[in-house]
């Protein structure tokens, strides 16, 4: 039995083996058309709508299946943001791609969010990056092993949650102010018009 560690200020510290498994469950292929998702289709925490195909001409590295609540965790090049949670109810027509890895939590003292924010801010996704760029190989790339030393302060469950709820907060703010800034320039032109009708 692995002892319970803590960091200075007694919370509790927690590898990410003791918080999710990778899964790499094959998919049944029982149907002649599957939607694939590649490391192409998640970006900064967004699942795409993949590419319908059918079975014969899915490339060889599709074969994993899926469920809600897992997290998809590009294997290359982390600081590319390639990175989402599963939030489609019924996921039995995905297979998605091995270069994806799958993350499922299984430590119920460890509220999903919480824990997906600590994986995917910045500052660790950085360190990510350095420890892929170091690895010998042809390009950037981690291993769940290497996610595996990593480990994360966790507090209380009502703790989790309520920080958890405050970067969701703020993320919706910054997703909200950014789909403002894109349509700026449509707004400025509508002024302009708005502008010269009165004149006229």
């Amino acid at each position: 039995m692995e002892l319970r560690k803590y960091n200075a200020n007694r919370t509790l510290v927690l590898k990410i083996n003791q918080i999710v498994r990778t899964v790499s469950e094959t998919h049944k292929f029982d149907k002649d058309k599957l939607i694939a998702i590649n490391t192409s289709d998640v970006e900064n925490g967004v699942m795409g709508s993949g590419t319908l195909t059918s079975v014969d001409e899915l490339k060889g590295q599709f074969k994993k299946t899926i469920v809600k609540d897992d997290i998809l965790f590009s294997e290359i090049r982390p600081a590319n943001r390639r990175f989402a949670k599963v939030t489609t109810e019924d996921t039995k027509d995905y297979v998605v791609s091995t270069k994806l890895m799958v993350l499922r939590k299984y430590n119920e003292d460890v509220d999903l969010e919480y824990f997906y924010y600590c994986l995917t801010n910045q500052p660790f996704l950085d360190i990510l990056q350095r420890r892929a760029e170091n690895r010998i190989g042809s390009f950037p790339q981690i291993t769940f092993d290497l996610l595996s030393e990593y480990a994360f302060p966790i507090p209380p469950i009502s703790e989790q949650k309520r920080i958890s709820s405050v970067i969701s907060t703020l993320d919706k703010k910054i997703a909200l102010n950014r789909a403002i800034n894109q349509n700026l320039p449509t707004l400025d032109h509508s002024s302009e018009v708005v502008r010269v009708r009165l004149a006229a």
